[in-house]
Formats: structure tokens, sequence, C-alpha cells
């Protein structure tokens, strides 16, 4: 999970398509949604599905990869273009902060490390 964490859902979509050679047409007609609906999220320009749009389930045996991981990362995209809309942050900065507030929350971080993080954010440039 360490990596699908900053694939943005397009890139997602897009790899996973192309990997069962499947053309965009043939995925929108699995879902039950325009081509071009579907070819704006697989580009970035339209935000992951959200939740009762498409079936997740569907997706996810049409493009041949998890439902849970499509799902994670649809939530962690769209956390991602809150943070971006929010605060004008970059789109790298923006993986990071979901990243790091994902393992804060499950309180994954070791003293040890939390420490370095503070000496990080410290730090004068």
């Amino acid at each position: 999970m360490s990596n699908i964490i900053l694939e943005s859902f397009a890139d997602l979509l897009r790899k996973s398509r192309i990997r069962v050679g499947k053309t965009m047409g043939q995925i929108a007609r699995d879902l039950g949604i325009t081509v071009v609906y579907y070819s704006e999220v697989e580009a970035g320009k339209k935000p992951a599905f959200p939740h009762g749009k498409v079936d997740y389930a569907v997706l996810a045996d049409s493009l041949e990869v998890q439902e849970s991981a499509l799902k994670k990362v649809a939530e962690l995209d769209r956390e991602k273009r809150q943070l971006i809309k929010a605060f004008g942050c970059t789109d790298k900065n923006a993986n990071l902060a979901v990243a790091f507030g994902r393992r804060l929350t499950k309180n994954d971080l070791s003293d040890k490390q939390i420490a370095k993080i503070h000496k990080i954010l410290n730090e004068r440039d």
C-alpha cells in the first residue's frame, strides 16, 4: 500500500486499463457512464468517481484490480483535491499531506519519527 498512496486515481485507472488491454469506451460501457466522463476522470480533469456514481466492484472487475485499492486511491485523490483547493498547495505537497495525515490518524508513527518530523518542521531555511 505504500506506493499506491502516492499514485493518483487517474494514473491507476490509465495504467490498469492499458494493462488489461481495454479501451476507455469498453470501461465506460461496463460502468454505464459516457466515455467523455470516463476520459475526463482518467485524465485527471475530474475527481475520482463519487460514491454511488459508479459501481466500484464493476470497475475493479473490469480493470482487474482490487476494489479496496480503487476505493482507497479514490478517497485519497478526493482528499488531495480538497487540500489543493483550500490551501493552494502543489500536487506534491498535497500528496505528502495526505500520506502524513493517514499515518497520524492510524497512530502509525513512533515517538522517534515524530521527533524527527518536528525537528524538520522547526528548521529555518
